[in-house]
């Protein structure tokens, strides 16, 4: 049914009756993909004024989108990555491979998660930021816009450090965080 209607990838991936999947022919799964039920696949967003903004989503191998969450068009998943119940992902987010992001998340427009990052429960990253490779956001952290995390020894980011949108985060004991910048 998948062929019939454009679909032109693996076969080898796992979706519901009830996800909420279209245009087909704008989708890849990787082998083994899992799309959990009631998860929105969105290739295109309409707005009030009619514009319709389309793009593809790619799901690398082994991706898993959890239980109600939602993708936007130009999402890419790298291998290995997931994304937990209820979180959703804006436009052109790119979920490098290895990262986790847990339920309840927000992940706003044209974010770059590097490889083995990982964004806590009901955390809310900014448009525009780029989450460095292995850096952890706390749960219910908020990353503001355009923020720019990278990695100076242990890996977390708590919510306390990161929240005025000039503030520069300095290391401390339990937080080495080297830079916030702000373009």
């Amino acid at each position: 049914l998948f062929r019939l209607f454009g679909y032109r990838g693996t076969m080898n991936f796992v979706v519901y009756p009830d996800t909420w999947i279209r245009d087909l022919p704008l989708l890849r799964f990787g082998e083994g993909a899992y799309v959990a039920n009631k998860a929105t696949i969105g290739t295109n967003v309409c707005l009030n004024d009619g514009t319709i903004l389309v793009d593809r989503v790619s799901l690398g191998r082994g991706t898993m989108v959890g239980h109600l969450s939602m993708l936007a068009p130009g999402v890419v998943m790298d291998a290995g990555s997931e994304v937990g119940v209820g979180s959703a992902l804006g436009m052109k987010v790119h979920v490098g491979a290895g990262v986790t992001i847990a339920g309840f998340c927000s992940v706003n427009h044209r974010t770059h998660l590097d490889e083995g990052s990982s964004i806590g429960t009901a955390a809310n990253v900014g448009a525009g930021c780029r989450i460095g490779p292995s850096v952890h956001v706390a749960p219910y952290a908020t990353v503001p816009n355009r923020a720019r995390l990278h990695v100076a020894g242990a890996t977390a980011v708590a919510p306390e450090h990161v929240s005025a949108a000039s503030e520069r985060v300095s290391a401390t004991d339990d937080f080495r965080v080297d830079r916030v910048a702000f373009e």
